[in-house]
């Protein structure tokens, strides 16, 4: 039987939701060895946990759930200077070829693995990308892609830029939908935040302060929230703002905890699981891709223009803003949240059908279980 790879190499599992699915359905089906590569304890106890629940639905699997070893120093080092330096990503796979060389296909959800490919132990290994997300964000959809053997994409919009863009072949950019949310079926609905009945408002930054609304509109945000007890507020940033906070300048949040009107939660599994987005009733964010996960049940959205961004409307990196109003300042919140409801009726709703449409393929079968066929469908006798 050929052997197939899944590596998480990161230091939370915000990855892991997209590609565990593929894993799990292959290793239900027995016809290949699964090998899931973790680079640290924490995401096998979490490999682990979803594993269980995969379980549970679908019944027993026995995939080969490994963590990548380091040299110790490594593992001393990295914490000192992982705000500023992937050392430990680097070492996992520089130190975990002979591993590496057991595959036929490694299933990756980022870019960075691409360095084995130059490796020449490796020289047969076949290359598979899923991207963690179904944004619009040029920065997942760039040239790298063009490296893979295969590029699994969740909907007819990713694939066309890729291949607009880059000039990939359609062959190698088979649609698949979007498997994490096989994964979230999987998991029990999330605990009620808030005992009353005023609308929840989702606040959702980007990381990259380049594109975030969080530097320039964070605090004004959270400070409305505070003065206006009408809603409640769910402040769940992009679970790496504050994993390297130095970098992507996190703030204290002291003043805004315990509050009977906000929940806030920067490090948790329920930034990575969807607990958010399924029970929150108005999204606000400004890039990350976690609004279409949100818009899986159309709602009203708010985007916030930190950066004054001309001619988005003309944009593809700006699509989602057209699934709600965009507002520059938070000055303008309040109105906006007022009319949030009678505009997404009358404005936004067939809008935000349509894009999300494109966004996630609707497959005959789940999306884990496409994902597996098109990956053993390709091409490995040369290993």
């Amino acid at each position: 039987m050929k052997t197939v790879g899944f590596l998480f190499n990161h230091y939370t599992g915000h990855q892991m939701f997209h590609s565990l699915p593929i894993a799990f359905a292959m290793a239900q089906r027995g016809d290949c060895n699964v090998k899931i590569i973790v680079s640290s304890p924490s995401l096998e106890t979490l490999a682990r946990t979803l594993q269980n629940y995969w379980e549970q639905k679908h019944g027993a699997i026995t995939p080969d759930i490994i963590t990548a070893p380091v040299p110790r120093w490594v593992n001393m080092a990295d914490p000192l200077v992982r705000q500023f330096l992937f050392l430990k990503k680097k070492a996992v796979l520089d130190h975990n070829i002979g591993l590496f060389k057991s595959l036929d296909a490694l299933v990756v959800p980022e870019k960075n693995s691409l360095t084995l490919k130059k490796h020449p132990a490796l020289q047969n290994l076949k290359f598979i990308r899923i991207r963690h997300g179904a944004g619009d964000r040029a920065r997942g959809l760039d040239a790298s892609n063009k490296e893979f053997d295969l590029v699994l994409t969740s909907g007819a919009k990713m694939q066309e830029r890729l291949m607009r863009d880059q000039n990939i072949a359609k062959e190698k950019l088979p649609i698949i939908g979007y498997p994490k949310f096989d994964m979230i079926d999987c998991l029990p609905a999330p605990k009620r935040l808030f005992d009353n009945d005023r609308p929840t408002v989702l606040y959702n930054p980007h990381f990259r302060r380049s594109e975030s609304s969080w530097i320039k509109m964070g605090k004004p945000v959270l400070d409305f929230f505070i003065e206006n007890g009408d809603y409640n507020l769910i402040f769940a940033p992009h679970i790496l703002l504050y994993q390297r906070g130095i970098r992507h300048g996190a703030r204290w949040l002291g003043r805004y905890k315990n509050r009977a009107n906000i929940h806030i939660d920067v490090q948790s599994d329920a930034l990575i699981d969807m607990t958010y987005t399924r029970q929150a009733d108005i999204y606000l964010g400004d890039v990350s891709s976690q609004i279409y996960e949100f818009l899986q049940t159309p709602k009203p959205c708010i985007f916030l223009n930190a950066h004054n961004v001309q001619d988005w409307q003309n944009t593809d990196i700006f699509t989602h803003w057209q699934c709600g109003e965009v507002i520059d300042s938070a000055a303008h919140l309040n109105a906006a949240l007022s009319d949030s409801q009678i505009k997404h009726r009358a404005l936004y709703r067939d809008t935000q059908i349509h894009i999300l449409d494109k966004t996630f393929a609707r497959m005959p079968s789940p999306s884990a279980e496409a994902a597996e066929k098109i990956i053993k469908s390709l091409n490995m006798e040369n290993h």
